[in-house]
Formats: C-alpha cells, structure tokens, sequence
C-alpha cells in the first residue's frame, strides 16, 4: 500500500517520506540483509566442507562465492532473474530425480507423529522459524518495484503457496525414506540424492550440488543487489557519484567477515539464528518499517506519485 501511494520503492519511500531521517530504514533492511545473507554464504561453505570437500577450508568457499554474486550484482537484477528462470527449471527436474529414484523407498509407517507436547504448536514453532530465518519475503517487497503492470502481489501469494508445497513435499519425502535416520543427518536431502536411482543415472549427489550451489550463488547475488538499491538514495550524486561503486565492494566484505565470523564462532552463529528466530527482524522490515513511513509520509503530505524529492 506504501509503494502504490508514492509510487516508489522501500528505500526511495524512506527518503522521500523522511528526508535524510528516512536512512534509519536502509541501515535496518541492510543489516537484516547482511546477516541472512552470510547466514547463506556460512550454511553453503559448512555444506560443501562437510558433505562434499572434506578437509578444505570454508573461508575459501565463502569468498568464492561472494566475489562471484558481487560480480552478478554489479550487472543487475534482469541477469540474475533470467539466470534464475532457467535454475528454476533445472533445480524442479532434480526434485523430481529425487523422487523417482526414491519412491521404492518410501513407507508411511516411516513418518513418525509427535509423540510430546502439542503437535499443532510443535509445526506453527517450526514453520515460524523456517519463515523468520529466510529473507525471500523482504526480497520480494524491495524487488515488487522491477515488476511490470500489478503482478508483484500475485507473485508473491504464489511464491508463498509454491514454498508451502515444497516444504511439505520434501519434508514428507525425508521421513518417509530416511525415517528416524533423518534426524541424526545434518543434510537429509542430500543423502537422499545419495541413495536415488533411476535407470543409468547413480548417484545423483554430484548433480544437485551443482544446483544448490548455483541457486546460492543467485541468493546471495539478489541480497547484495537489494542492499546496494537500498542505499544508493542515500549517497550524493552528481560529482560526489563516485561514491557510490564503494558500495558493493563493502557490501561483499561485510559478508565474508560474517560468514567467516560464523564459521570460526559457533556461539555468534547460535546467537544470530536464535535472533532471527524470534521474527522481529524481519517484522520490523516487512510490517513496521513501512508503517512508520506511511505514517509520516501522510503527516508531512508526502503520499503522492512522481513527485520529485530530495533528501532534505
């Protein structure tokens, strides 16, 4: 509603509503990027070290991967999108590789019910967290400006259905296959890939690291793209324009450090999750942030489309 009235994204909304007083919000949806996003980077280089590269060093992963998506970043949001189009279709085969390679191995009595507490509690605790933990929904309201016509609010509903399908798709798959060996596995999908067979094709592990490597390489291209858009109303212009390339490269280093951070300090990485868990952040970025602004936007009459602004 925010964006339809000024006809403006998130962080061109904050300083047009707030003048320079509006740069509260980039420095809360930065951080916030910042932190899922080396949350990624951290998850994918502990991924490949333990599943795939044993005994290499996840900082060289880390950076890799940061140089690559800063790289994408800087080219813009219609590569990346496109790239990602066709990830899309790659990675919905390989799921269904998964499936069919596992599917003699599939038994419901290998779902197991919950056996304490509340059940209902237990999966809306879950999913909470899932959610909270996940920066695709900030995402998809700093991007709604790059969609064409009216159809960043039906991509959305249908990002959000298309995620609840797949989780319960996937999640139903692993107990079903793995049973209580699910639990004691630190990446169940993947040893699932481990044990699928389908005809000629064995072992199809190799294959869907590729994937998975790839679509965080666009996630974490996507987040630094977010964040360098969120500040650039915020840095001068004109002659002073050239601050503005420094942007990206602090953003890549921010990353490294805190990936790196959370892979040399377990108790860091456990406070970060336990602080994302909570909701909050992605509350205050999603709900309140704008609320705020709609609030002082009408208070200062800076609800109208195509007005020019300055940051005063």
């Amino acid at each position: 509603f925010l964006m339809r009235a000024t006809g403006r994204g998130l962080g061109e909304t904050a300083a047009y509503t707030m003048g320079r007083w509006g740069f509260w919000f980039p420095v809360l949806g930065v951080g916030y990027l910042l932190v899922t996003t080396s949350l990624t980077v951290y998850s994918m280089a502990d991924f490949l070290v333990n599943a795939a590269f044993s005994g290499a060093n996840a900082v060289f992963f880390i950076v890799t991967l940061v140089l690559a998506a800063g790289y994408a970043a800087t080219m813009g949001i219609e590569g990346i999108s496109r790239a990602a189009l066709i990830l899309f279709v790659i990675f919905t085969l390989g799921l269904l590789l998964i499936f069919f390679g596992v599917a003699e191995r599939m038994a419901p009595v290998n779902v197991r019910p919950f056996l304490d507490g509340d059940p209902v509690r237990s999966v809306l605790k879950g999913a909470w967290m899932i959610t909270a933990r996940s920066s695709p929904a900030f995402l998809f309201a700093l991007l709604a400006p790059q969609v064409r016509g009216n159809g960043a609010g039906k991509g959305f509903v249908y990002y959000l259905l298309a995620t609840l399908a797949l989780q319960e798709a996937v999640t139903f798959l692993i107990s079903s296959v793995l049973g209580d060996l699910a639990a004691a596995k630190a990446f169940p999908l993947f040893t699932l890939t481990t044990i699928a067979r389908i005809s000629v094709f064995q072992r199809m592990d190799a294959v869907h690291l590729g994937i998975w490597v790839a679509i965080s390489f666009l996630r974490v291209s996507v987040s630094l793209w977010a964040c360098r858009e969120l500040l650039q109303p915020f840095v001068p212009g004109g002659k002073t324009a050239a601050r503005r390339k420094w942007i990206l490269p602090f953003l890549m280093i921010a990353v490294v450090c805190g990936a790196a951070a959370m892979t040399w300090n377990k108790q860091m990485l456990q406070k970060t999750l336990d602080l994302l868990s909570g909701g909050w952040p992605l509350a205050a970025g999603l709900f309140l942030s704008p609320l705020v602004m709609l609030v002082v936007g009408g208070i200062r009459k800076r609800l109208r489309k195509g007005v020019p602004y300055e940051t005063d």
